[in-house]
């Protein structure tokens, strides 16, 4: 009886060795793995720059379908409104492009029309963003509802602007758009 028990101890013992060593390749078969996949996965780029000086961003509006420029829309279509900040500087630098630092401006002549610091700003961010020298970056359009500003908003409820000629301006992080984008609503 002696000599059994002692088999059965050998035996779960090298049960037990056997599960060690399998669950020891599966470790080794999951790290094999997680490592090849590593080195096919893109890294991402970490850009060391300081912030952009000043009088070396330059700000461009533009009035268009969100692709192209418009200079005049139908009465069925509101114009959309962007704009492009470039570093003009040797060296990349950080910008803060960020909702909470855009204002679009839309004017008739000297009468202000319409301007987003009229509208709700809550919850409005900054977005820093690292500008490469000479490459455009184009903010994402949005809609102007044809419509004025006021004290009360900037969106439906308001009055509706009358046709007529208007120019857009936008200011980014306290750098005013370098043009007057010009554009004509029927």
């Amino acid at each position: 009886m002696n000599q059994r028990a002692t088999q059965a101890q050998i035996y779960r013992r090298r049960r037990i060795i056997l599960l060690a060593f399998v669950a020891l390749i599966g470790y080794l078969i999951y790290l094999a793995v997680a490592a090849i996949g590593a080195m096919f996965t893109p890294k991402p780029v970490v850009a060391t720059s300081s912030n952009c000086k000043p009088g070396v961003v330059s700000v461009t509006a533009f009035a268009g379908d969100g692709t192209d420029h418009l200079t005049v829309f139908d009465a069925k279509t509101n114009p959309l409104v962007w704009f492009s900040v470039v570093n003009t500087g040797k060296k990349a630098c950080t910008f803060n492009v960020g909702p909470a630092v855009q204002f679009f401006t839309i004017k008739s002549g000297d009468q202000l029309i319409w301007t987003s610091k009229q509208c709700n700003r809550v919850g409005l961010t900054d977005q820093q963003m690292v500008l490469q020298p000479n490459k455009a970056k184009l903010s994402p359009p949005s809609e102007w509802l044809r419509v004025y500003s006021s004290g009360g908003g900037c969106g439906k409820g308001q009055a509706p602007a009358l046709p007529g000629s208007y120019t857009l301006s936008v200011e980014v992080n306290k750098v005013m758009s370098s043009n007057y984008e010009q554009f004509e609503i029927q």
